[in-house]
C-alpha cells in the first residue's frame, strides 16, 4: 500500500511538473507575443512618423516659397489707403463687377484677389474718408454675391 501511495505521489508531481511547465511555456509565448506586437507598433509608429516627415518637408517647401512670393508681392505693391474719389466710385458703381473693376464672369480666384485688396484700401479702421464704412459695406456685400456664384 505504500508503495502504491509512493507512485501516486510520484505520478502527481510529475503532473505538477508538466502543468508548471506548460503554463511556463505559455507564458513564455504570451510574453514574445507581447514583445512581437510591441515590436510591430513601433515600427507601425516610426513609419507614420516617416511619412509624416516626408509630407511636412514637401509642404515646408511649398509654404516657404509661398511666403516668399507674398513678401515679393507685397515690396512692389504698396497698397494706399482709399481716397474720397475711391470711396465714391464704389458707392457709385452700378454692378458687382463694376465695383470690383473685373470683367463680366471673372473667377472666384480673381474676385478674391481683387477683394482683399480692396478691402485693404477701403477698411474703416485705416480709411478715414467720409462714408469710407458705406463703402466698405458694399465691398463686402458685392464680394459675397459674386464669391458665391464665381466659377
Amino acid at each position: 500500500m505504500l508503495q502504491q501511495k509512493e507512485a501516486e505521489l510520484a505520478a502527481m508531481k510529475a503532473r505538477i511538473q508538466q502543468q508548471n511547465a506548460k503554463l511556463m511555456q505559455d507564458k513564455a509565448a504570451e510574453a514574445e507575443a507581447h514583445r512581437q506586437q510591441q515590436a510591430a507598433a513601433k515600427r507601425e509608429r516610426e513609419e507614420k512618423e516617416k511619412r509624416k516627415s516626408r509630407l511636412e518637408a514637401g509642404f515646408l517647401e511649398a509654404l516657404t516659397k509661398a511666403k516668399q512670393q507674398a513678401l515679393e508681392e507685397a515690396a512692389t505693391r504698396k497698397i494706399p489707403f482709399a481716397d474720397d474719389a475711391e470711396v465714391q466710385r464704389v458707392l457709385r458703381s452700378k454692378s458687382d463687377y463694376e465695383l470690383l473693376q473685373l470683367p463680366q464672369g471673372a473667377d472666384k480666384a480673381t474676385v478674391r484677389k481683387k477683394y482683399k485688396e480692396m478691402a485693404v484700401a477701403l477698411h474703416p479702421d485705416k480709411c478715414k474718408v467720409e462714408h469710407a464704412t458705406d463703402a466698405f459695406q458694399r465691398l463686402v456685400r458685392a464680394y459675397q454675391i459674386l464669391a458665391k456664384y464665381a466659377r
